[in-house]
């Protein structure tokens, strides 16, 4: 009798294997989420990089006989458990700091993973449709389709298996040739030969004798080149010129920045102002520090790092005052130079002649002269100087402006003095018949006028009160300021003080005229025979340097600039600081008479076209600390003038970067505000400006929350900023900085844009203070390690909260912060121009890796027709 013949196994008709070949179900998802948990295991916090490499051999051997729909499932599941364990503390963002309540911040963060998990499973059902109908091995599928589909859909927060291999430098080190997704084909293709190794046992087929041969050549190609290129990038960042960066990482929370309760509610008044000048004094004691104990070349602070109470002062222009000339010509003080105005109406006065000037801002300058001559420069729809009736015609020989621009008075002839109030002219009765020589506005007095036979009055709006001793010489000009009030000067070198309790004295420590005096921190006057005199607590001469009569003066209150004038065109170069003449310049503008410092603008967030910031030359108070500021503020309550306050430089004189808000106007007149970086010198210069581009989405703006406003009470957090449109890089001096802020430090495109620049280094300010102790920061800092390697520059990272990091060449943190304490970071940073084939050719490895995986695709796709 015949034996009976075996019953052959069952098939699978999808695959065409036998069932034994195929995982099971319930071996498969176990698996599946196994891979899932190793990938998020590898990153931050967690960081067991090792494990990447063997990640994905589970699922490989998941994937083992299922149809491309199962494998679909089967990636699915792996990749949303990825991306679950990555980002679960997006629950902790919405819940803490979007003030959602729990059911729906479980349910984006569920979505954000659903979503990114589905790279995933389209990766794993197009590879077993590839090695089914195409007869590409999965070892190999696999790797190609991930890292394209990785590559080509967009997250809100871009990364990529890659990046998960930040602590193994010497494997990182291919990413200036392939970028990131060359890393991330790498480590497929190591758990794809592994995972073919254990299939076929499975399978009971023969060893891949392709597979493993190509992975291990792979592999240690990666790690040769990375083992040179780090020797190469070591020797050359040695070598290179360096610069000295201070870091200041403040750790000031979220809710401490927007001086409100982690319940999103608002502190009170005193409280909100208190926190306030709290923040911004840690910065300054921390920078101060940094400063003298290391003298860097840069101090940097964070995004949104600034945000000031009131006071703030900027120029729009270079425009820092205004000058006169007796034929009627007027010149702009642009960096110790006088550049004719050439504005509409300007030339006016030509042939008519002025007698002085005076100005509130940079926008709002006034000048005077005879028959009652006055010339307004309005900045409204068009820049333009514009004459208006006084309402008399005899001369006028001084004005001045109120400090917010809203009152003029100027005098002349024979007591005359007119007086300007909502846009109307107005004269005003002084009870005096002298020839008037000057006139100020004063905190203490009102209006205070000085003429011939040593006029000197004051009028508050209405009657004229005299004030001063008697029995004065004519006196040619008046002065005032907070620190050393009232000052008038006049014939016979006499020099009047009145404080502010109205006690007078009267000094005379020259023998001839003084015809212009400027109060600052001190006040200094000038006079005929190029006299300079400087008075604190008592005047004194000055070395001069000229001869000519010196006719006008004016100062900056912040002590950094002063000029004086002299009717041969000569300019002086005052140090109101010292108290000194530090240059003589002929100009060649023959008949100056007048001259007048423009005020600075006061308003806040900055304005885009900003050129100027207030620094404040105020020491910071002995009684406060980095890590107690508080004692400080109560000092500065009495003791330090708001602009003061408000600077973002004081105790310090190193150039400082740091983040801030600046604004414009839509073609409708509406404001814009920007999230912007602003490098300044010593002096409040304006050296550069970025405003960030790549703006994160629900964080810095909602996409059509203007269309369906409802959207705004879901998300009430997310801001309504505008996107930049300029890529920045800084001019340091001896280095070019490329800007990045925040998100963009994470986006290799955007990154290699800036590159294309050839900066000598990146800077990225971050806030990553939204998301709190998690471990987000981590994550956000080894995403944004290889832009470094990338373009071989080193990468300075400024945090409000943490990680704050200094990154070289080669991607190793050289330095970085922890998330909890106030702490700084001095670093001599290489600047470097290396270039590199990612640089040049961008993301060529990953367009490959799409191009080729279109064309297996539809080759599958056309195959598999066919045999159905």
């Amino acid at each position: 009798m015949a034996a009976a013949r075996p019953k052959p196994k069952a098939t699978d008709k999808s695959t065409g294997k036998t069932a034994a070949s195929k995982t099971r179900w319930w071996v498969a998802i176990p698996l599946s989420i196994l891979s899932g948990c190793m990938v998020f295991l590898s990153f931050p916090t967690w960081n067991i990089f090792p494990l990447q490499w063997i990640a994905l051999v589970p699922l490989f051997v998941a994937l083992r006989g299922h149809s491309p729909r199962g494998a679909f499932v089967l990636g699915y599941i792996s990749g949303v458990v990825t991306n679950i364990g990555g980002f679960h503390w997006i629950y902790d963002l919405l819940l803490d700091f979007g003030h959602m309540s729990p059911a729906p911040s479980i349910a984006i963060t569920i979505l954000m993973g659903l979503y990114q998990g589905l790279t995933t499973g389209f990766a794993a059902s197009f590879a077993v449709k590839v090695h089914r109908d195409v007869k590409i091995p999965m070892w190999l599928a696999y790797p190609i389709l991930f890292t394209a589909i990785e590559y080509a859909v967009p997250f809100l927060f871009p990364w990529y298996q890659g990046n998960g291999q930040q602590r193994f430098t010497a494997i990182t080190q291919i990413v200036d040739i392939t970028g990131v997704p060359g890393l991330t084909f790498l480590i497929l293709l190591v758990n794809g030969a592994i995972g073919e190794v254990i299939n076929s046992r499975l399978d009971k087929r023969t060893f891949p004798f392709i597979a493993v041969p190509l992975a291990l050549i792979a592999f240690i190609a990666a790690l040769v080149y990375g083992v040179i290129r780090l020797g190469e990038i070591d020797t050359k960042a040695a070598a290179a010129k360096k610069i000295k960066v201070g870091l200041v990482e403040s750790d000031i929370g979220i809710w401490e920045q927007e001086i409100r309760l982690p319940d999103g509610s608002h502190l009170d008044s005193v409280s909100q102002i208190n926190l306030l000048f709290s923040h911004l004094l840690r910065h300054q004691y921390m920078s101060a520090d940094l400063q003298a104990k290391h003298a860097p070349d840069l101090i940097i602070w964070p995004e949104s790092s600034y945000m000031p109470l009131n006071q703030v002062l900027w120029y729009r222009s270079d425009r820092r005052g205004i000058a006169s000339s007796q034929k009627g010509e007027l010149f702009f003080i642009d960096h110790n130079d006088l550049v004719p105005v050439v504005e509409t109406g300007a030339n006016a006065p030509d042939g008519l002649g002025l007698k002085a000037v005076a100005a509130s801002s940079e926008d709002h300058m006034v000048a005077v002269g005879p028959r009652g001559s006055v010339f307004i420069r309005e900045d409204a729809e068009e820049v333009r100087w514009a004459r208006e009736n006084t309402k008399t015609d005899r001369d006028l020989t001084a004005v001045a402006i109120s400090p917010d621009g809203l009152e003029i008075m100027a005098v002349g002839n024979q007591g005359t003095a007119v007086f300007r109030q909502n846009g109307d002219w107005r004269l005003v009765e002084l009870g005096t018949t002298a020839n008037l020589n000057g006139v100020t506005w004063t905190q203490d007095h009102g209006w205070v006028v000085c003429g011939e036979n040593g006029t000197l009055l004051t009028w508050f709006g209405k009657d004229a009160a005299k004030i001063g001793p008697d029995d004065l010489p004519d006196l040619y000009d008046v002065s005032w300021s907070r620190q050393g009030g009232l000052v008038a000067v006049g014939a016979k070198g006499t020099i009047v003080k009145i404080k502010r309790n109205g006690e007078s004295t009267v000094e005379n420590p020259v023998n001839g005229k003084l015809l212009g005096v400027s109060s600052s921190g001190i006040t200094m006057a000038v006079g005929e025979r190029g006299i300079v005199v400087a008075c604190n607590e008592t005047c004194k001469v000055v070395r001069s340097k000229t001869s000519e009569d010196l006719v006008a003066i004016t100062m900056d209150p912040g002590g950094y600039d002063g000029w004086a004038v002299a009717k041969d065109g000569t300019l002086l170069l005052i140090n109101p600081s010292s108290g000194t003449v530090e240059e003589a310049i002929e100009t060649g503008k023959k008949g100056l008479n007048s001259i007048a410092w423009a005020p600075m603008s006061v308003g806040y967030p900055f304005p885009r076209d900003v050129k100027a910031i207030y620094t404040s030359r105020a020491p910071l108070p002995a009684v406060g600390t980095a890590q107690k500021p508080e004692a400080a503020v109560e000092f500065d309550k009495s003791n330090t003038p708001h602009r003061d306050k408000n600077a973002a430089m004081r105790g310090f004189t190193t150039p400082l970067l740091f983040g801030t808000l600046t604004k414009d106007l839509d073609s409708n007149g509406n404001p814009r505000h920007f999230n912007s970086a602003l490098l300044i010198d010593s002096r409040g210069n304006v050296l550069g400006r970025y405003d960030k581009i790549f703006l994160l989405l629900f964080g810095e703006y909602l996409p059509f929350s203007n269309t369906f406003p409802f959207l705004k009470d879901l998300l009430p957090e997310a801001g309504d900023f505008k996107a930049g449109t300029e890529l920045g890089v800084f001019d340091l001096g001896d280095a070019n900085a490329g800007m990045l802020i925040c998100y963009e430090g994470i986006i290799p495109s955007f990154t290699r844009k800036v590159a294309k620049l050839e900066p000598d280094l990146l800077i990225n300010l971050t806030n990553d203070a939204w998301f709190g102790k998690t471990m987000e920061p981590y994550l956000h800092l080894q995403l944004a390690t290889f832009r470094a390697i990338e373009h071989r520059k080193a990468m300075i990272r400024s945090t409000n909260t943490g990680v704050t990091a200094v990154v070289d060449p080669a991607g190793r943190l050289l330095q970085q912060t922890s998330i909890y304490d106030p702490e700084t970071i001095v670093a001599d940073i290489p600047l470097m121009q290396e270039p590199t084939i990612y640089r040049k050719y961008g993301e060529l490895f990953a367009w490959a890796c799409c191009g080729l995986s279109v064309l297996l695709v539809g080759l599958a796709m056309i195959l598999g027709r066919r045999k159905h």
